[in-house]
């Protein structure tokens, strides 16, 4: 019985929120020298910050939605003197624990800490000095002392008074004052030390901080750019021309305000605050943007501090805890939704399993799964698999929690009363299985996955427009083209046709949209599709009726209508306006190529193109032309920032280098090699690419002298080599003595658009 007792004292065990974990006065965490390197990368940030970002979009349908983080498992020192080295004993913290396993996800979390507190405090600066933004102020001091918290302790003396609140052993030392932050070798350390110094010196000065600049060539540095890159995207979530890879990333400020309690955001109700938002103008003023952002990064604090949590293990010996820290780490990969519900189809098969369809189609889900080693990407690929998987089985929204994850997967096989019911179930998850690994994930170097559409003389189109939909990140374009790549798996007659013609459908319409107005309400439109309207049969697959190609087209050709764009004359205005690479790239791009396609010169107009007849260029609508190193890079004809007088003022003034007018496709290292120079010069590039007859390249070279221009031996190797580009023929119509200047960029962009529509709006008809 003393046994027993004694075990059941030997481990305090406890959760936290990431905010009581790092608000508790006079600790600190020491990581002992034995423990690796900081050694997170690029997978396991981008991991933390998207779980934090979709868990406040899960949020506003859940509010009682949680982040689990782990256990970290931690020993508190009771020997400071002999083991915290080196040491300033002056400035050593009233609490030492060390981290015996945790210490990538404390020093990531207090880097992040870094990071939002500099975008906050930054933030705020630039809001007017009028009381109505007092609030908004007051709040921002509440998240950054919290902030601050995360990433320092206070020890009440010495200068800077706060220090790093997490260390590395033998490296790192705790200083009462260091002018240089010498004391703080490793790079997450100093880099902390650093920012601290930053705000103690600006709130001693009643100054500006001046944040560090991130470290260079080094893990830190990387992390620390990667996760400005993803609170960047957060603050911006309420920008309309938000990255085309968006869809569903974060939500505006008027979403968090009307759907989850004030309370989460700041600290009590503020009508005052919420109604700069509600009440916003359209388009944002520049202070309306500042407040969104604002809105926005604070919620992501609020799920950061209060909705993530941790499980501290606290073991009264060393032995112990490193004996859990085995333990806890001898079991390898952790398990997927997916592998937690394989047992409870065996059991209900009994011993019918082995060998059975079942089984097969397991297997099938088995082989895209496996094809990830890593814990973090086979996790990854399982929320994006299933969250298809339910919006397309019966048009519901699957959150990524795992638990989540697993109980729809049980709910549904569950509600399979006959074993018919059952094999179909698993039929579908098995084609949607080989749908990903063959059109979202196949060998790039092979562009042809589409063997079962071999017969059809669609079938390099088709898989042009996979290619480009994934390249887009157009995720939710796949529920609806698993749907009718099902069929095709299934050998259902005019299922290979059907197939061809909704990926064009697709194409087509997500580019008509992305073409003129940002992705806001697309995921929408996918959502009605598969569950279904008073006006719309569903799509899904639970649904009596099966999906179309008619009704697809139709469908679609009616949400461009509500959305203003189902006419040339509408959508031309638009698209002009907006389709831009910074916009969209990939379409860009797929636009390009639609008007290299079956184009020739215009002789009317020179520097444009016009529709010709089939067979007139080369095939450019084809899989190989997405992934050629010839179409690699989108070029600037008019390079994205001014150099000297040499463009169109035009261009920079109002921000129209990046219309789709200015762009080409070229080969990445042409591009590199003509980014900046001037038209005359790139004149003479482009005429090198548009000339097939190498004898006639040797008089453009003779050309480039009588200009003036200087090209290297090896610039000219490199351009008699590139292949001939038969859609830059009619740029070299141009002549010597002509500009590219504004105006004939506005002709192109209304050229391209004219003939993107001509080309697609027959894909919907």
């Amino acid at each position: 019985m003393a046994s027993l007792l004694e075990i059941s004292k030997s481990f305090e065990t406890r959760s936290e929120t990431i905010s009581d974990f790092f608000e508790q006065a006079g600790l600190a965490y020491y990581i002992p020298l034995y423990q690796r390197e900081y050694s997170w990368d690029a997978v396991n940030v981008n991991q933390l910050m998207e779980d934090i970002c979709r868990g406040v979009t899960n949020l506003i349908d859940d509010p009682g939605t949680i982040h689990f983080m782990g256990a970290v498992i931690l020993l508190r020192e009771n020997d400071v003197a002999r083991n915290i080295q080196p040491q300033d004993h002056r400035a050593l913290p009233v609490a030492i624990d060390n981290v015996i396993d945790g210490q990538q996800r404390i020093t990531t979390l207090a880097l992040l800490a870094c990071v939002l507190y500099q975008r906050i405090y930054e933030l705020v600066r630039k809001l007017p000095k009028d009381e109505v933004y007092d609030g908004l102020r007051e709040e921002a001091k509440i998240r950054t002392s919290l902030l601050l918290n995360m990433f320092s302790e206070d020890l009440k003396r010495g200068y800077p008074s706060r220090k790093p609140i997490v260390i590395r052993g033998s490296v790192d030392g705790w200083a009462l004052s260091d002018p240089t932050d010498a004391s703080y070798k490793s790079d997450f350390s100093k880099y902390i030390a650093k920012v601290i110094r930053a705000i103690s010196e600006a709130e001693k000065s009643g100054g500006v901080a001046s944040f560090p600049a991130r470290p260079k060539s080094s893990l830190v540095g990387s992390n620390l750019r990667l996760m400005l890159q993803w609170l960047k995207r957060v603050e911006d979530s309420h920008e309309e021309d938000g990255n085309e890879d968006d869809e569903e990333f974060f939500p505006t400020a008027w979403s968090i305000l009307e759907k989850i309690e004030q309370r989460h955001v700041w600290s009590y109700d503020r009508p005052e605050l919420k109604s700069i938002v509600t009440n916003r103008s359209d388009p944002l003023t520049k202070h309306e943007k500042i407040v969104c952002s604002l809105v926005q990064l604070f919620s992501f604090c609020h799920f950061l501090f209060r909705c993530c949590c941790l499980t501290l293990i606290k073991p009264v010996r060393e032995t112990w805890a490193f004996d859990m820290f085995q333990s806890l780490n001898a079991t390898g990969t952790p398990l997927t939704a997916v592998e937690t519900f394989k047992p409870l189809v065996v059991n209900k098969f009994g011993g019918t399993f082995k060998g059975s369809a079942a089984e097969g189609n397991l297997q099938r889900v088995d082989k895209l799964l496996d094809a990830f080693k890593s814990a973090v990407q086979k996790g990854k690929l399982t929320n994006e698999v299933l969250t298809t998987f339910a919006l397309a089985y019966d048009g519901s929204k699957l959150g990524k929690q795992f638990s989540v994850q697993r109980a729809k997967l049980i709910q549904w096989f569950n509600a399979c009363e006959t074993q018919e019911a059952r094999d179909e179930f698993l039929r579908i998850f098995g084609d949607l299985a080989d749908y990903w690994l063959r059109i979202v994930q196949f060998d790039r170097s092979k562009p042809q996955p589409l063997n079962e559409l071999t017969d059809s003389t669609e079938a390099p189109l088709a898989t042009l427009c996979c290619l480009y939909l994934q390249d887009a990140g157009h995720r939710m374009a796949n529920t609806i083209l698993s749907r009718f790549y099902s069929p095709v798996l299934r050998e259902e007659e005019g299922a290979v046709d059907d197939f061809v013609a909704a990926s064009e459908a697709v194409a087509a319409f997500f580019t008509l949209w992305r073409s003129s107005h940002s992705n806001r309400g697309l995921d929408d439109v996918y959502r009605v599709l598969m569950r279904g309207a008073a006006t719309e049969p569903a799509f899904s697959w639970k649904s009596d009726v099966r999906p179309t190609v008619g009704s697809l087209k139709s469908f679609f050709r009616a949400k461009l209508a509500e959305k203003g764009i189902a006419a040339k004359a509408d959508w031309m205005p638009r698209a002009q306006e907006y389709c831009s690479y910074d916009h969209a790239t990939s379409v860009c791009k797929f636009m390009l190529l639609i008007c290299a396609h079956d184009t020739m010169a215009d002789p009317a107009e020179p520097g444009l193109m016009k529709a010709a007849k089939a067979g007139t260029s080369p095939n450019y609508l084809r899989p190989e032309s997405w992934v050629s190193l010839d179409f690699n890079s989108i070029e600037h004809v008019a390079p994205r920032s001014q150099s000297g007088t040499a463009w169109d003022a035009a261009f920079y003034e109002l921000d129209r280098v990046h219309r789709i007018g200015n762009l080409s496709l070229l080969p990445t290292e042409i591009n590199c090699s003509a980014s900046n120079r001037g038209w005359a010069e790139k004149l003479i590039y482009y005429k090198h690419l548009a000339e097939p007859d190498l004898d006639a390249t040797k008089e453009l070279s003779q050309e480039a002298e009588s200009l003036g221009i200087a090209l290297s031996d090896s610039t000219i190797t490199m351009l008699r080599e590139a292949t001939h580009k038969h859609h830059i023929v009619p740029l070299v119509n141009i002549p010597t003595t002509g500009v590219w200047d504004w105006a004939f960029v506005e002709r192109r962009t209304e050229r391209i658009c004219s003939l993107t529509w001509d080309r697609l709006w027959p894909w919907l008809a």
